[in-house]
């Protein structure tokens, strides 16, 4: 385990918007967090980050060192793309770099300057810079909203492959159910504001197995879309009983290192 929430509330003045969120992330593993627009998703990631305090509770086994891949790119406008993502890591070999940004489709971009370049482009660099980042840790603050659909599709799979390759663990926060059905081995799913848990699923079928167009696919995002909506939520269908060999099965954690 790299980290775990034990009780998180949180609020800004008045507003309570986090509320006793118990939650662990596990070493290797890809965890997507899905909730409505104003839930919290953005503060959970930066009280794990470090960067807010949460009103109470705690965070065990916080990681000492993480990459963060906010919703802007936050790049440097006076440094070449190359010159963003090796910054992060100087010592490390070049080749690591152009390996990355080959990995998102930048390739041949690599001296063009920020604002050169699109707004997705620009974002896949900022992805590319996460990955680069010598760390067990990586958050993600829905990272391809600024992708078109198909765009978005084939970063999934390179985020994937990425994550394996470099045995990142991932926070992935999204409002894309289906990217998240696509990448996840965990998904949670938040309540609005003041937010809970409301549910949270494994996905058993392996990444490069999924399909959209499965019925278990289709059944999983009609599932999540009821949770989302407040259809079948705490007190009216607290656990999910699907078929047995469904994709989708209530999980409750196990301990794991």
């Amino acid at each position: 385990m790299i980290a775990s929430f034990q009780g998180i509330h949180h609020s800004y003045g008045d507003k309570e918007v986090l509320k006793d969120i118990s939650l662990n992330l596990y070493s290797g593993e890809i965890l997507c967090v899905l909730g409505p627009s104003g839930c919290g998703k953005t503060t959970l990631l930066n009280i794990l980050s470090g960067a807010v305090e949460p009103s109470g509770g705690e965070v065990l086994n916080r990681s000492e060192r993480l990459s963060y891949v906010f919703q802007e790119d936050r790049l440097l406008p006076w440094r070449t793309v190359f010159e963003n993502i090796h910054i992060v890591d100087p010592l490390s070999r070049a080749s690591r770099v152009d390996a990355l940004i080959e990995a998102v489709e930048l390739g041949g971009f690599e001296n063009y300057m920020p604002d050169a370049l699109s707004g997705g482009m620009r974002q896949r660099v900022s992805i590319a810079r996460g990955f680069f980042y010598p760390a067990e840790l990586m958050l993600l603050d829905e990272p391809l909203k600024s992708l078109d659909y198909c765009l978005r599709l084939k970063m999934i799979s390179h985020i994937y492959q990425l994550a394996r390759k470099t045995d990142k663990a991932l926070v992935f926060v999204t409002h894309g159910i289906d990217e998240a059905l696509l990448i996840a081995d965990r998904i949670v799913v938040l309540s609005k504001s003041p937010s809970v848990v409301i549910d949270e699923f494994e996905l058993k079928t392996l990444q490069k197995e999924r399909s959209l167009g499965t019925d278990e696919m289709i059944e999983a995002k009609r599932r999540i879309v009821e949770q989302l909506e407040g259809r079948g939520g705490i007190g009216e269908n607290p656990q999910f009983r699907p078929e047995a060999g469904s994709l989708l099965f209530r999980h409750t954690v196990q301990p794991r290192t």
